[in-house]
Formats: C-alpha cells, sequence, structure tokens
C-alpha cells in the first residue's frame, strides 16, 4: 500500500487534494487487499501462518517462533508470501500505467 500510495497519492504540500487523487490509491489498494484475501484468505499475518503453514505463530513465545523459523517460516513460505505482494503490487502499477518512464 505505501509504494502504491507513493506513486499515486496525496502530496503533503497538497494535503487538501482538491482533485480526490487519494480515492484512486483507496481503489488500487482495495484491489491489492482482494488478491490477499483471494490467495490466503485474509492480510493478516496471523492467519496467513494458518493458511500456508497450518497453525499460527506467537512470535514473542520463544518456543513458537523456532517452530515457526524449523517449519520453513523464514526460508520459503513467508517469502513466497513477500515475493506475491510484490509482483501483485507491480501488476497493478503496470495496469495503471504508473511506472511509465519510471524503468530505464
Amino acid at each position: 500500500m505505501i509504494i502504491l500510495s507513493n506513486f499515486l497519492g496525496r502530496e503533503y504540500t497538497n494535503f487538501a487534494d482538491p482533485n480526490e487523487v487519494r480515492y484512486e490509491t483507496q481503489k488500487l489498494s482495495k484491489k491489492l487487499t482482494e488478491r490477499f484475501k483471494e490467495k490466503y484468505g485474509s492480510i493478516i499475518c496471523y492467519d496467513i501462518h494458518r493458511k500456508i503453514m497450518g497453525k499460527a505463530y506467537d512470535f514473542w513465545d520463544e518456543q513458537q517462533f523456532n517452530e515457526f523459523l524449523k517449519a520453513g517460516g523464514h526460508n520459503d513460505k513467508c517469502p513466497s508470501v513477500c515475493r506475491n505482494a510484490a509482483k501483485w503490487t507491480m501488476e497493478i502499477l503496470l495496469e495503471k500505467e504508473l511506472l511509465k518512464g519510471e524503468i530505464e
């Protein structure tokens, strides 16, 4: 959402947003959120853990955090979720032609 807002969001110097750019950003953010919900059922890490790993982990609990690591949480599970987030964000930016002139 931060990346989408960076490309299409209201600026601090124009916070009043008379052109209502913020509403377009909200639409794109909703689109990204819906992709997460479609794939993982939620946008909340705790729920995503449950979906892709069979249980949710409490990272403040050392034993559960170690179980998460043993289950491959940081090896392939969470990186795959982050990869999808980046991919979907790029797809939205490309679809809306917001990267035009940005990539050399």
